[in-house]
């Protein structure tokens, strides 16, 4: 099954850091909870299912377009104060909630300069927080003892793209 939460409009921001072999898709979790959901009810709540189904995937699919642009205005912070950024990996913790971890230098991430940066981020969690949006951030220091495996392990498997110009 194709993964439509990664190939959509609003999710290409997003690229995957695992084999997709060792990745469910969006699809797969959302079909399955359904599917769990589902044992013991009659055939006509099912069509129901399907409809809440899709507008799941539809606010899942905005919503990490929404978190892309959130990233990116995060990833500026850390251009205003001259702090280099690495790159940032997404997590998604539910259709309306995410995680995102920023991968910075070891200097950047010991500068007392990343206190402004987490000054912008708890500005910008709080101001973009809905009932149908939740993002936050974390900081990690790079570097060789990095693992990138722990960090999908932890469920950080998509990876911002470069913003388009």
């Amino acid at each position: 099954m194709s993964s439509t939460t990664i190939t959509s409009q609003s999710s290409k921001p997003w690229k995957l850091t695992v084999p997709q072999k060792d990745h469910f898709s969006g699809d797969e979790v959302i079909d399955a909870y359904f599917k769990g959901m589902e044992v013991g009810k009659a055939d006509g709540l099912r069509a129901g299912g399907e409809a809440t189904r899709q507008l799941l995937l539809e606010a899942l699919t905005k919503n990490m377009g929404k978190a892309a642009k959130d990233t990116h205005k995060v990833l500026q912070a850390f251009k205003t104060q001259r702090l280099p950024a690495e790159g940032a990996l997404l997590r998604i913790d539910s259709w309306h909630q995410f995680s995102v971890l920023v991968i910075t230098s070891e200097d950047a991430f010991s500068s007392k300069k990343l206190l402004k940066v987490y000054d912008a981020v708890n500005a910008l969690e709080a101001s973009e927080q809905t009932d149908q949006y939740c993002i936050r951030f974390s900081f990690v220091a790079g570097g060789e003892d990095l693992d990138p495996k722990a960090i999908a392990a932890d469920g950080y498997v998509l990876k911002l793209k470069p913003a388009a110009k």
